[in-house]
């Protein structure tokens, strides 16, 4: 098993929306043996939450580079809507 060590503050939060670490990044990297950015991505939910990646690509890109994995491009491409919506205006509600 490849050991991935974390190349920052372990504390480091690296997906705010899901609260990931860059420690729980790494465990999750190793422990599943994960070979791809989607891998760790499905692996951890970082990139998950409510922005859907908008704030942490960048970050999880650099360390899927940094630690070898595979990061194709679109992979953590931006999910409709452009911004979040609230149920009620999915629903027919007001808009707010």
């Amino acid at each position: 098993m490849t050991e991935r060590a974390p190349s920052g503050p372990e504390t480091t939060v690296v997906c705010r929306c899901e609260g990931v670490t860059l420690e729980e990044l790494a465990q999750a990297s190793s422990r599943y043996r994960v070979a791809s950015l989607r891998q760790l991505k499905l692996v951890s939910r970082a990139g998950m939450g409510i922005c859907q990646a908008r704030v942490c690509a960048p970050a999880l890109e650099a360390l899927a580079r940094g630690w070898g994995l595979a990061a194709g491009s679109g992979e953590l491409r931006t999910r409709p809507p452009i911004r979040p919506v609230d149920l009620a205006t999915l629903a027919g509600g007001e808009e707010g």
